[in-house]
């Protein structure tokens, strides 16, 4: 019975894609598919149990058991569609581009994590050429600071994650004698939801068997605590 619940998942997610192209709602998900008189949600709070009529779950991902397997196989399954859909950009802007163009979430994606940008200079990322190209990095941190406060003061997310367009606006205002606005514009997604889904999560997990922001704890580091949770992907 669960392989033809399967099989029958399958055709019915081909018939929408088929419907709406690359990107099926989310709501058409939560609703599912009749089968044999009996409605079969893909995702949602049912398919976290094991539905009455099938022998397994559908989605690895709901299951809190199998919460790595399951997070992995979604960061992978990005990195291959994002691969197929733009073959000849480079991994990380084919991921990121992937993230912001379909989840429906480009404004989420494309916020600036401060906490990121607090701790760069002692992160795994300290010696990353592109982020060290990035200049006036004391001034831009003492701006950041006079304007949503230091580092211990940002487990909030409501300060913690800001959008782009606020942060360049915090900067026009602070009127920065010499201040180099091109590079700045142009570093500044490398400290974004998305540049930092790809970064810590999907090379993470791909190239080192780690997975970060399991952890709902905070403790101060940027890897823990996080927002971009197996819901969101």
């Amino acid at each position: 019975m669960g392989e033809m619940i399967r099989t029958a998942a399958f055709q019915w997610v081909e018939k929408q894609v088929n419907l709406h192209g690359d990107f099926v709602p989310r709501k058409l998900l939560d609703q599912g598919f009749q089968f044999q008189g009996k409605r079969i949600p893909l995702v949602g709070p049912q398919s976290i149990c094991k539905h009455a009529a099938m022998e397994l779950p559908i989605s690895i991902y709901t299951l809190d058991d199998y919460i790595y397997e399951g997070v992995l196989v979604l960061l992978c399954h990005i990195g291959a569609f994002s691969a197929i859909r733009y073959p000849t950009l480079k991994d990380g802007e084919a991921y990121k581009k992937i993230l912001i163009k379909y989840s429906g979430m480009e404004e989420f994606f494309n916020q600036i994590d401060l906490l990121f940008f607090y701790q760069g200079p002692r992160s795994k990322f300290q010696d990353n050429g592109n982020y060290r190209k990035l200049n006036n990095y004391d001034e831009i941190k003492s701006v950041l600071v006079g304007s949503y406060g230091k580092e211990e003061e940002l487990d909030c997310y409501s300060k913690r994650f800001v959008k782009q367009e606020e942060v360049i606006a915090t900067f026009v205002k602070a009127n920065i004698a010499g201040f180099n606005v091109e590079n700045f514009l142009e570093k500044l997604p490398l400290f974004s939801l998305a540049e930092i889904a790809y970064r810590y999560l999907r090379c993470g997990a791909v190239h080192n068997i780690t997975l970060c922001f399991i952890n709902t704890d905070f403790s101060g580091d940027v890897e823990e605590g996080y927002i971009i949770t197996k819901e969101i992907l």
